[in-house]
């Protein structure tokens, strides 16, 4: 037997044993790191020893969060309106034109909504006062401005059409 031949099968033999080594290794560490992944997936932490033995249907269980929180439908449903207002600069502005306010103002309104902080019906009814306040300043502003009574802003026009000089 030729010990250069003794050798090589010997080197072969530990080769493939090294190759089963590292296959298995890296099999067990596809599989652990498929573990984590899950984990991560289902926001849990990779490293939770007791999560084998949990089943997601228990956890599902034990869960009374839905994708709202604990809010009641109204609340919902308001928060929904919102965002379509907030999202159809139309809608806002019709929304603004029934309301008797700026847009700016009508946005601000809906923003609040949307965060949850809803008006109460004193701070509707105060707000409803300041804009017909508001309104009738103006309306007098103009009635006085037609009347000739009070000078009106060189760019602002009148109803004849003509710029007030």
């Amino acid at each position: 037997m030729n010990p250069s031949t003794s050798r090589s099968t010997s080197s072969f033999t530990s080769d493939s044993n090294r190759l089963s080594r590292a296959s298995g290794s890296s099999y067990k560490t596809t599989n652990v790191t498929r573990l984590k992944q899950d984990q991560q997936a289902r926001n849990k932490e990779p490293d939770d020893i007791d999560y084998e033995n949990e089943s997601s249907d228990e956890e599902l269980g034990r869960q009374s969060y839905d994708l709202f929180g604990n809010e009641s439908y109204a609340s919902v449903l308001i928060r929904r309106e919102a965002v379509a207002v907030l999202d159809n600069p139309e809608l806002l502005m019709m929304h603004a034109q029934s309301r008797n306010d700026s847009i700016p103002s009508t946005r601000l309104h809906f923003l609040k909504l949307l965060s949850g902080r809803i008006p109460t019906e004193t701070q509707k009814i105060e707000a409803s006062e300041h804009r017909l306040a508001q309104l009738k300043q103006r309306a007098k502003k103009r009635d006085l401005a037609e009347a000739g009574m009070v000078e009106t802003d060189a760019g602002s026009s009148s109803r004849g059409g003509g710029a007030a000089i």
